[in-house]
This record gives C-alpha cells, structure tokens and sequence, in this order.
C-alpha cells in the first residue's frame, strides 16, 4: 500500500478516482462486483424479513443503487431513500440503472442525497435501513457515529441490516484475514473487519440491539450481516 493509500480512510474517499471510473462507465465496478445477484438478495432479505411496501427504507451507502433499483421496485413510490459520499455514483445510478428501468416516477431524485456525515436531511421516520458493503469500509468510531445519527429518523421497532467483514471472538483481531476471493482485511486500514463485540460495543449508550443474522438467511460470499433493532 502506498503512502498515498494509506491518507484515505477507503478509496471511496479519493472522489477524484471515484469521478474518474464512473465517467468511464464503471459505476458498477466502483461498489464491487456480483452487481445482479447483491442487489437482489437486498430487497429479498427485506422483504423476508417483513419489508412491506408502505414501508420506509433508508438505503446508507448506496452508491449507484446495486440494490436500490430493487427496492424502489417494491416500495411505495416516494418510500425509498438513499446518501453516498460521491454525487456521480448517485447520478450514474439514477440516469444510468434507474431510469432505463422506467423507475424514476418512483423516486424523487431530492431522495438520493451526497454527504460523508451520515446527515439524513429529509423529515422521514425509517421502517428499515441497510448498509450493505459500508462498514467494511470504516473505522470503528464512523460505524458508532452512523448508529448515533439514525437514531433521531428512527423509532422503537425500527431495523437496520449492515454488513461487516467478521473476525471470531477467539481469533486475534489485530491480524490480516484472509477473505474469500483473495482480499485481505485489517484492523486499522480498509477493508476492515471487526468481532461481533466490537458492534455490540458500537451500541454502548445508544437505543440499539444488536444481533447476528444467521449465514443461512444471509449468503453473502465475504460479509455477514447484522441486524440492529431500535430500542
């Protein structure tokens, strides 16, 4: 890793790269690949998990909409939210995978919105909330800033689904790990993993349960999901 590498918290940070694969049409490579198979096991594991079309969804991280065309399918127009950090993603997933699919009545393009603060700007109480692919982008204390600024668009009752690379709870977390596919995550540089208790301990003084979603109801090749209900 470069010296230059390691300044960034993630690549997504380096919006100059990001702009610059996006305008050479790789807006789907940018948030990683199996582009049709992750995007669907989104809205699916949603919906089995009670999603229901009136519902709500705030979608953190969405880049280019890999599982928003899916959900904005589903919902209620109107019902589906979405923030990245990186405004061509968002433009690329709109005009380029939203609209050819004849979506775009359903989603208000002011419902897609471009900040790093985890600031949700609309006056919207979520239902649900996924962030899938986030996390294994970020520090530890983004992950808890991110649980504490949804907690005001949240209820009691609410749920919020993210992803993480896992590391065992006997295992040394300060340790590489080798992913499936041939990545490698860490403990201080992305992408990061985390043990189970480090997200429980995300929760410390916050309105949030956290649990483990079982890999049976999540196949995911790399990342498992968690699952935190609001208290």
């Amino acid at each position: 890793m470069s010296d230059e590498e390691r300044g960034l918290l993630s690549p997504y940070f380096d919006a100059r790269a990001v702009e610059e694969q996006v305008a050479r049409g790789n807006h789907r490579a940018v948030v990683g690949g199996k582009w049709e198979y992750l995007g669907k096991l989104q809205c699916d594991f949603l919906i089995a998990n009670g999603m229901r079309p009136e519902h709500f969804l705030l979608d953190i991280g969405c880049g280019a909409l890999r599982g928003g065309i899916h959900a904005v399918a589903y919902l209620e127009p109107a019902h589906y939210f979405g923030t990245d950090m990186n405004q061509p993603l968002l433009d690329a997933g709109y005009d380029q995978e939203l609209v050819p699919l004849g979506l775009a009545p359903k989603l208000p393009r002011a419902y897609l919105a471009c900040n790093a603060d985890f600031d949700f700007p609309w006056d919207v109480t979520f239902d649900y909330a996924m962030a899938q692919s986030l996390f294994t982008h970020l520090p530890f204390n983004f992950i808890r800033f991110c649980l504490a600024r949804l907690v005001p668009r949240t209820r009691p009752g609410s749920l919020f689904f993210a992803t993480y690379h896992a590391v065992a709870d006997n295992a040394d977390v300060n340790a590489p790990r080798l992913l499936q596919g041939g990545r490698v995550s860490h403990p201080v540089s992305d992408p990061y993993h985390y043990k189970f208790r480090d997200l429980e301990y995300a929760c410390v003084e916050l309105p949030w349960r956290v649990a483990a979603v079982p890999d049976a109801q999540w196949p995911h090749p790399r990342q498992k999901l968690v699952r935190f209900e609001r208290l």
